[in-house]
Protein backbone atom coordinates (compact mmCIF):
# COMPACT_ATOMS: atom_id res chain seq x y z
CA UNK A 1 0.00 0.00 0.00
CA UNK A 2 2.83 2.29 0.41
CA UNK A 3 3.45 3.18 -3.12
CA UNK A 4 3.91 7.05 -3.92
CA UNK A 5 0.56 6.10 -6.52
CA UNK A 6 -1.30 4.99 -3.25
CA UNK A 7 -0.14 7.68 -1.17
CA UNK A 8 -1.04 10.66 -3.74
CA UNK A 9 -4.89 9.65 -3.06
CA UNK A 10 -4.66 10.56 0.81
CA UNK A 11 -3.72 13.12 3.45
CA UNK A 12 -2.35 11.47 6.41
CA UNK A 13 -1.36 7.95 7.36
CA UNK A 14 -2.13 6.38 10.38
CA UNK A 15 0.30 4.02 12.44
CA UNK A 16 -2.07 2.28 14.56
CA UNK A 17 0.07 0.55 17.50
CA UNK A 18 2.62 -1.00 14.54
CA UNK A 19 5.35 -3.26 15.12
CA UNK A 20 8.63 -4.01 13.61
CA UNK A 21 10.41 -3.55 10.13
CA UNK A 22 6.84 -2.32 8.44
CA UNK A 23 8.08 -0.94 5.66
CA UNK A 24 10.61 -2.09 3.51
CA UNK A 25 13.28 0.73 1.47
CA UNK A 26 10.81 1.48 -1.64
CA UNK A 27 8.10 1.66 1.12
CA UNK A 28 10.34 4.01 3.29
CA UNK A 29 11.01 6.31 0.19
CA UNK A 30 7.37 6.39 -0.80
CA UNK A 31 6.16 7.29 2.98
CA UNK A 32 9.22 9.93 2.98
CA UNK A 33 8.12 11.70 -0.38
CA UNK A 34 4.78 11.69 0.91
CA UNK A 35 5.56 13.74 3.83
CA UNK A 36 7.76 15.92 1.91
CA UNK A 37 5.36 16.55 -0.55
CA UNK A 38 2.74 17.57 2.46
CA UNK A 39 1.44 14.48 3.86
CA UNK A 40 0.50 14.03 7.58
CA UNK A 41 1.22 11.81 9.86
CA UNK A 42 -0.90 9.82 13.24
CA UNK A 43 1.20 7.76 15.34
CA UNK A 44 -0.66 6.01 18.18
CA UNK A 45 0.71 4.80 21.27
CA UNK A 46 3.51 2.12 19.63
CA UNK A 47 4.57 4.26 16.85
CA UNK A 48 7.54 5.51 19.08
CA UNK A 49 8.49 1.68 19.78
CA UNK A 50 9.97 -1.21 18.02
CA UNK A 51 9.20 0.21 15.02
CA UNK A 52 11.08 0.98 12.03
CA UNK A 53 13.95 1.06 14.55
CA UNK A 54 17.07 1.57 12.40
CA UNK A 55 15.65 4.64 10.25
CA UNK A 56 16.38 7.76 11.44
CA UNK A 57 14.52 9.97 9.50
CA UNK A 58 11.06 8.39 11.29
CA UNK A 59 12.61 8.64 14.57
CA UNK A 60 12.84 12.14 13.72
CA UNK A 61 9.24 12.27 12.02
CA UNK A 62 7.50 10.48 15.52
CA UNK A 63 9.69 12.70 17.57
CA UNK A 64 11.12 10.38 20.48
CA UNK A 65 11.50 6.87 20.94
CA UNK A 66 10.14 4.36 23.35
CA UNK A 67 12.45 3.41 26.51
CA UNK A 68 9.85 1.59 28.67
CA UNK A 69 6.15 1.46 29.59
CA UNK A 70 4.29 2.29 32.48
CA UNK A 71 1.84 0.20 33.29
CA UNK A 72 -2.25 0.99 32.97
CA UNK A 73 -3.26 2.97 35.93
CA UNK A 74 -5.15 6.26 37.05
CA UNK A 75 -3.36 8.88 34.99
CA UNK A 76 -3.71 12.84 35.47
CA UNK A 77 -3.16 14.45 32.38
CA UNK A 78 -2.32 18.15 32.07
CA UNK A 79 -3.70 19.49 28.78
CA UNK A 80 -0.59 21.99 28.01
CA UNK A 81 -1.91 23.35 24.55
CA UNK A 82 -5.96 23.93 25.12
CA UNK A 83 -6.67 25.37 21.40
CA UNK A 84 -5.04 22.33 19.43
CA UNK A 85 -7.59 21.02 17.40
CA UNK A 86 -6.59 17.33 19.15
CA UNK A 87 -7.25 19.45 22.96
CA UNK A 88 -10.24 21.48 22.15
CA UNK A 89 -12.77 20.44 25.17
CA UNK A 90 -10.61 17.89 26.86
CA UNK A 91 -10.97 18.19 30.66
CA UNK A 92 -8.11 19.45 32.08
CA UNK A 93 -6.75 17.87 33.98
CA UNK A 94 -7.97 14.64 32.14
CA UNK A 95 -8.49 12.01 35.11
CA UNK A 96 -7.97 8.68 33.02
CA UNK A 97 -6.75 5.01 33.41
CA UNK A 98 -4.52 4.30 30.76
CA UNK A 99 -0.82 2.67 29.51
CA UNK A 100 1.83 5.50 28.95
CA UNK A 101 5.60 5.33 28.16
CA UNK A 102 9.20 6.69 28.89
CA UNK A 103 10.96 8.29 26.20
CA UNK A 104 14.54 8.51 25.36
CA UNK A 105 14.45 12.10 25.00
CA UNK A 106 12.13 14.66 26.26
CA UNK A 107 10.66 15.21 22.19
CA UNK A 108 10.84 19.31 23.23
CA UNK A 109 14.42 18.88 22.26
CA UNK A 110 13.82 17.36 18.86
CA UNK A 111 11.71 19.59 17.75
CA UNK A 112 7.76 19.10 18.76
CA UNK A 113 5.29 21.18 20.51
CA UNK A 114 3.94 19.34 23.59
CA UNK A 115 0.19 18.99 23.74
CA UNK A 116 -0.15 17.15 26.58
CA UNK A 117 2.12 16.00 29.78
CA UNK A 118 1.97 13.71 32.06
CA UNK A 119 1.73 13.94 35.80
CA UNK A 120 4.04 11.92 36.98
CA UNK A 121 2.86 12.70 40.79
CA UNK A 122 0.29 10.62 39.24
CA UNK A 123 1.90 7.62 38.40
CA UNK A 124 4.21 5.07 39.56
CA UNK A 125 7.00 3.90 37.26
CA UNK A 126 7.60 7.80 35.50
CA UNK A 127 11.19 8.28 34.87
CA UNK A 128 11.19 11.20 33.20
CA UNK A 129 10.27 13.92 35.75
CA UNK A 130 8.16 16.90 36.14
CA UNK A 131 8.08 17.88 32.03
CA UNK A 132 6.83 14.47 31.19
CA UNK A 133 5.52 14.97 27.46
CA UNK A 134 2.51 12.59 26.57
CA UNK A 135 1.32 13.60 23.03
CA UNK A 136 2.67 16.18 20.55
CA UNK A 137 2.81 17.51 17.03
CA UNK A 138 5.13 19.46 14.63
CA UNK A 139 5.95 20.12 11.26
CA UNK A 140 8.58 17.98 9.33
CA UNK A 141 9.84 17.61 6.14
CA UNK A 142 7.11 19.63 4.56
CA UNK A 143 4.62 17.57 5.75
CA UNK A 144 2.94 17.13 9.61
CA UNK A 145 2.99 14.56 12.35
CA UNK A 146 1.10 14.27 15.30
CA UNK A 147 1.19 11.56 17.98
CA UNK A 148 -0.35 10.45 21.14
CA UNK A 149 0.76 7.69 23.90
CA UNK A 150 -2.75 6.54 24.51
CA UNK A 151 -4.34 3.74 22.65
CA UNK A 152 -2.42 0.90 24.32
CA UNK A 153 -5.70 -1.12 25.54
CA UNK A 154 -9.02 -1.92 23.72
CA UNK A 155 -10.79 0.28 26.78
CA UNK A 156 -9.31 3.31 25.68
CA UNK A 157 -11.35 3.52 22.61
CA UNK A 158 -14.02 3.57 24.64
CA UNK A 159 -13.30 6.62 26.11
CA UNK A 160 -14.79 9.80 24.10
CA UNK A 161 -11.79 11.88 25.62
CA UNK A 162 -9.58 10.01 23.81
CA UNK A 163 -11.61 9.41 20.62
CA UNK A 164 -12.12 13.22 20.57
CA UNK A 165 -8.11 13.52 20.93
CA UNK A 166 -7.39 11.10 18.11
CA UNK A 167 -9.41 12.78 15.69
CA UNK A 168 -8.10 15.87 16.63
CA UNK A 169 -4.94 14.50 15.98
CA UNK A 170 -6.31 13.35 12.24
CA UNK A 171 -7.43 16.28 11.84
CA UNK A 172 -4.31 17.71 11.96
CA UNK A 173 -2.09 15.68 10.56
CA UNK A 174 -4.73 15.59 7.13
CA UNK A 175 -4.18 19.77 6.90
CA UNK A 176 -8.05 20.19 8.24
Amino acid sequence: MFTPANLARYRAVVFLNPSGDVLNTAQRDAFRKFVEAGGGFVGIHNATAFVLEDWDWYTKLVGARYVSEISTQPSRLQIVNTTHISTQGLPNPWLTTIESYNFDVNPKFNGVTVLINLDKSSVSGGTMGADHPWSWYRAYDGGRSWYTTGGANSPDYTDANFLKHILGGIRYAGGF
